[in-house]
């Protein structure tokens, strides 16, 4: 049901809420595994990954352009 409604699934919709309070965080100095730990991801390689699949793009790279 949730995925009718929402366009994916609960897990997904959790990810991407997650990645998208993260960036937030992105636009100071906070060291990444920090970021990484505050939102839930098992660990900076996790964290990267899924913000890669997401954006085509590595925080690091994103964190430059902010």
């Amino acid at each position: 049901m949730f995925k009718a409604t929402r366009g994916l699934p609960l897990h997904g919709w959790i990810t991407n809420r997650r990645i998208d309070r993260a960036k937030s965080m992105m636009a100071g100095r906070t060291p990444l595994v920090e970021i990484a730990q505050a939102y839930g991801f098992s660990s900076q390689s996790h964290f990267t990954r899924v913000f890669k699949e997401r954006f085509s793009t590595t925080p690091d790279v994103y964190r430059a352009l902010v």
